[in-house]
């Protein structure tokens, strides 16, 4: 009987480990974001490269948030600065 290191008995429990974890099944995160890949794939089926190339510049003129929260994000990062300064000027 061979026996094995500590170091080694806790690396192969851990390769063991992580090769069970990729091996698993999808989570409905993955699931969802293959379906979206899947789908975009059969939408660029038999389309030019200049097709594909508008619809991705159309796409990137799109703003990533909406104005509604930019505003709120903008609030949050200047709002104190904004406060501050009524706070010197009124109630030195």
């Amino acid at each position: 009987m061979v026996r094995l290191s500590t170091f080694q008995t806790t690396a192969s429990f851990m390769s063991f480990f992580f090769i069970q974890t990729l091996d698993g099944a999808q989570t409905p995160e993955q699931r969802r974001r293959n379906a979206k890949f899947v789908k975009d794939q059969e939408a660029r089926r038999g389309k030019s490269e200049k097709e594909i190339k508008q619809r991705a510049k159309d796409a990137a003129g799109k703003a990533p948030i909406s104005p509604f929260w930019f505003i709120i994000l903008a609030f949050v990062v200047f709002g104190g600065v904004v406060f501050e300064i009524i706070q010197r000027i009124f109630f030195r």
